[in-house]
């Protein structure tokens, strides 16, 4: 299966930490396209640089729009559209990935968050980062695709 992730990068600093966290904590192979609303040639040079990733210039045209502009160049079965404020944790992807293979009728699988509302909402009190990232690793723990999901972290 070839999985294309699909980031949208709206301010660099987290992006360089949602990047660092896909590139660890991701052991499934996967294409990664960064489309960027910052249209500075160095940003885009240092993301493709220092990442090996494919960047994109939105110009500003929305988050859907940017996203459909990743997805026309994914090469990839599946896509995965993530934010750059999205700090994923161990297993994400195959979590994700598993759970289309788990129930072959879906279209659509999406993690639990912190920072959302509704049922896709979890929330977690925290007082720095790593307290964020010890609560999500509890929380994805043993709830896998049946139960609550993995946990996508907000830091925006």
């Amino acid at each position: 299966m070839n999985i294309s992730i699909i980031m949208l990068a709206q301010h660099f600093n987290v992006t360089v930490q949602c990047l660092d966290r896909i590139k660890q904590y991701t052991s499934m192979p996967y294409e990664l396209i960064v489309v960027s609303d910052n249209e500075s040639a160095e940003v885009s040079n240092f993301l493709a640089y220092e990442y090996g990733v494919h960047v994109i210039h939105s110009r500003s045209k929305g988050v859907a729009a940017s996203f459909n502009l990743g997805a026309r160049s994914a090469s990839g079965d599946r896509l995965v559209f993530i934010r750059d404020q999205i700090m994923v944790n161990e297993g994400w992807l195959e979590q994700l990935s598993g759970c289309l293979d788990h129930h072959p009728n879906a279209a659509i699988v999406g993690p639990r968050m912190n920072d959302v509302s509704g049922g896709q909402r979890i929330p977690i009190v925290y007082q720095n980062m790593e307290q964020l990232y010890q609560s999500a690793s509890m929380l994805a723990i043993g709830n896998r695709c049946l139960g609550p999901g993995f946990l996508g972290l907000s830091v925006c």
